[in-house]
């Protein structure tokens, strides 16, 4: 399903488009500063506009369009400032305008762009007569692309665009599957808010709006109850085995190749243009991972019909996280529930239960710690750290193959 933005009329396009070559013929040599997003070191160089083009469906003639696509070709003194710094220094307030640096065979698309038409040169400069060249056609419309199966814009995203195709491919056959709830479907949900201790205080407004978005629409769906801040990355979240990314997010989707994670959730910033709302990234049936555990099979302890879940297997260090404790075989699941029998409260009913497969891989989602049969793995770093506590100096963050090996169904051997 193709994404649904915002269109704008050719004529308004047409002046944003004069406005932007105005500024780059007055002014193409501009100097630029920004601050690395990884050290926050301040960064300068000096860009100069070489020659500007217009691609997409403006290019083609249509009378209605998303966006102006540019493509600009810059002689840069220093080091490669970002596209976003270069769109705001040449563009100005520019809006619904993509930004490719580079020229139309080669760009920092990773796409050709053959419909392309030059707006503005140094040996071109009547920009004026440039545009008026581009000839209206009442049939031309969008040009569909490979990127334009995905439900966000690309510039919505951080990652380059090797990456974007990399999923797109991986969504074809079966190794990703992903749904798009649009914003407006969504309500929020202050109980679950509150629940997840959300403090919107500590954020930027954009970025408080989209956890609000997204923990009101995770918070049914999924078995968490803190909003964790990632080990690794700015504005990365964990809720449950979800990872909720929000403002300008990546495609970190490596992050399914072990059960800690079953979900990605991208929350762009709000934008006027759109779309707005959650992008929901899990494994595939083809995924690596499901096929692994097609044989895996486990049993554990249920307390009022959920898995009874541990929060510290040292139960010493402060820096635990959660746990299950899974078992090969069904009577020492059950011996093991006669034993502790004191430990639970006489009101709760406690079971033993199975899964298997797909079923077992959304049971080990946000553990950090698993025990099968008494042998203790680490799913994340909290749960090596655990363990490391509690005397496995060594311990490594156990891989999927390995662990799905520890869970097969004894009676496949």
């Amino acid at each position: 399903m193709l994404r649904e933005e915002r269109r704008r009329t050719r004529e308004s396009l047409t002046r944003a488009l004069e406005r932007i070559a105005g500024r780059i013929a007055a002014a193409p040599t501009q100097p630029v500063e920004w601050d690395d997003r990884r050290t926050y070191a301040p960064e300068s160089a000096t860009i100069t506009a070489e020659r500007l083009w217009v691609a997409g469906s403006y290019a083609r003639g249509a009378a209605v369009c998303g966006d102006l696509d540019l493509i600009v070709e810059l002689a840069i003194e220093g080091p490669q400032p970002p596209t976003r710094t270069i769109g705001n220094r040449l563009f100005g307030r520019a809006q619904d305008t993509s930004l490719y640096v580079g020229t139309p065979e080669r760009n920092s698309a990773n796409i050709p762009f053959p419909e392309a038409r030059l707006v503005w040169s140094q040996a071109s400069p009547d920009w004026r007569t440039n545009i008026s060249a581009i000839a209206v056609d009442s049939d031309a419309g969008h040009f569909e692309r490979p990127l334009d199966q995905l439900p966000l814009r690309p510039d919505q995203l951080s990652t380059d665009f090797e990456q974007i195709k990399r999923v797109l491919e991986l969504l074809d056959g079966g190794i990703l599957s992903s749904e798009f709830i649009e914003a407006a479907a969504i309500t929020e949900d202050p109980a679950a808010l509150a629940k997840v201790r959300f403090r919107p205080d500590r954020y930027g407004v954009k970025t408080a709006d989209a956890l609000r978005l997204g923990v009101s629409w995770l918070a049914p769906r999924v078995d968490g109850d803190r909003l964790r801040t990632e080990e690794q990355g700015h504005l990365r979240f964990r809720f449950g085995g979800t990872l909720l990314l929000v403002g300008s997010p990546g495609l970190p989707v490596q992050r399914l190749d072990t059960p800690f994670h079953d979900a990605l959730a991208l929350v762009p910033h709000w934008s006027r243009r759109g779309p707005n709302g959650i992008w929901i990234i899990r494994r595939g049936p083809e995924h690596p991972v499901v096929k692994q555990f097609e044989e895996g099979r486990a049993f554990f302890v249920t307390r009022n019909g959920e898995p009874d879940y541990f929060s510290d297997v040292t139960h010493s260090s402060s820096d635990a996280r959660k746990g299950i404790e899974l078992y090969r075989d069904e009577q020492e699941t059950v011996e093991r529930v006669e034993d502790d029998r004191d430990f639970y409260p006489d009101h709760e009913r406690i079971e033993v239960a199975s899964a298997s497969g797909a079923g077992l891989l959304h049971h080990l989602a946000g553990c950090d710690i698993v025990l099968v049969d008494g042998e203790s793995f680490a799913l994340s770093q909290a749960g090596q750290r655990t363990l490391r506590v509690g005397g496995d100096a060594d311990v490594p963050i156990v891989s999927a193959a390995t662990l799905a090996a520890a869970l097969r169904d004894p009676s496949d051997a």
